[in-house]
């Protein structure tokens, strides 16, 4: 049975939806006039030599040209300047927004995998497949409109619903943290594997085609380890009892988010001492790398355009923007399941306080780690509680 949650607030929906317009306008919007888009269009027109080598963008990778190659042709030629490390601001801001994305889609499918969720991997799949071809800062914030409208960590009120809606089964966290090492991390590593040394610049194009299609990846893995191994994905059924099946859900879940806050929180700490030691220990670097890894470089959205030269230079504005409005979106919704969850144990919620303390661990942890520790805070809130 499908539980609608109640009406979303008005102020929570008309922030969403200026999320998405303002977010699209930022991302689809900069980059038509930055010049990436027809850079990209134009690349599609002709044979394209791929930028910095003497090799040919593949246009046959699925043998269906329109829609997947044209598409999967899209994507190639839009984060090959970002793999191949020839954009140093680029390059930096993709390997910080996928460990962020690690906590992110940890949080992601848990959700989708709670008791009350009542589905499996295919709509997270689909809406992550949209995030990859329109960037999350766009259709974000349309995903959660209708998570809002229909999770059953909102609609529930009562503490024993929200509990019993919010079990996952005792193995689930931890096959998650496996499915998106293998289906998410391990494709990203290849695609930045330096080319031709480590990798040729065909494989490249595969190894980013394969990131940008991980949400099928992930649910292929899901799906055979369901029937391969289905105990795996089943077992030990949590046990009756309240008491005993809140502290298995929480020794469950506090694994997951340990990893995925490890994972997030290291790129965070790597792409920040990389970036102020170029303010700090210029010694170090080359002008070209004190230039393009400044701190203002890496975390600043830009606000006016430049017009450049390939789509490249386009990407890091792109990218940024989609960080700002993706996690804003995500963050919101995070606070919507906590203030439910304090709620629904007799307690109050302050949206200031609550927004600052989540901004801050944005700065001190990640976007993506500050996430992932609200989604945390909830469970040990909703499960700690008196019974």
């Amino acid at each position: 049975m499908v539980i609608m949650s109640p009406a979303i607030p008005k102020p929570v929906s008309v922030l969403l939806y200026a999320f998405s317009l303002i977010g699209t306008l930022q991302l689809w919007g900069r980059a038509a006039l930055d010049g990436t888009l027809e850079h990209l269009f134009n690349a599609l027109k002709t044979p394209y030599r791929l930028p910095g080598t003497q090799s040919l963008l593949k246009t046959s990778f699925t043998g269906i040209y329109w829609p997947l190659d044209y598409l999967l042709d899209v994507l190639v030629i839009f984060f090959w300047e970002v793999a191949d490390g020839s954009h140093p601001d680029a390059s930096a801001i993709g390997l910080y927004f996928l460990g962020q994305y690690f906590a992110v889609l940890s949080i992601f499918y848990l959700d989708y995998s709670r008791k009350g969720a009542n589905s499996s991997f295919a709509r997270p799949t689909i809406w992550l497949l949209i995030f990859q071809m329109t960037g999350i800062g766009s259709s974000g914030p349309l995903w959660a409109l209708m998570y809002l409208s229909f999770s059953p960590t909102i609609a529930q009120s009562s503490l024993r619903n929200l509990q019993q809606a919010s079990y996952v089964t005792t193995n689930m966290p931890l096959v998650i943290i496996l499915e998106i090492v293998l289906g998410y991390l391990l494709p990203a590593v290849a695609m930045i594997l330096p080319s031709p040394t480590r990798l040729s610049y065909d494989s490249k194009q595969t190894a980013l085609i394969l990131w940008n299609i991980f949400p099928l990846l992930i649910f292929t893995i899901q799906t055979t380890l369901a029937k391969v191994v289905p105990n795996l994905m089943r077992a030990r059924v949590l046990k009756t009892g309240e008491e005993i099946k809140s502290r298995q859900h929480l020794a469950a879940t506090r694994w997951m988010y340990a990893i995925a806050l490890t994972c997030s929180f290291a790129s965070h700490v790597a792409i920040l001492t990389i970036s102020f030691s170029t303010v700090w220990l210029p010694m170090l670097w080359r002008e070209i790398y004190i230039a393009n890894l400044s701190p203002a470089r890496l975390f600043m959205p830009p606000v006016n355009f430049s017009v450049g030269q390939t789509v490249g230079d386009g990407v890091r504005s792109f990218m940024l923007w989609d960080q700002v409005f993706g996690y804003a979106t995500v963050g919101l919704v995070m606070l919507l399941q906590l203030q439910n969850a304090l709620r629904s144990t007799g307690r109050s919620f302050y949206w200031l306080g609550s927004v600052l303390a989540a901004l801050l661990g944005s700065i001190v942890l990640g976007p993506g780690s500050s996430c992932l520790i609200l989604s945390w805070i909830r469970d040990e809130i909703l499960f700690e509680a008196p019974k």
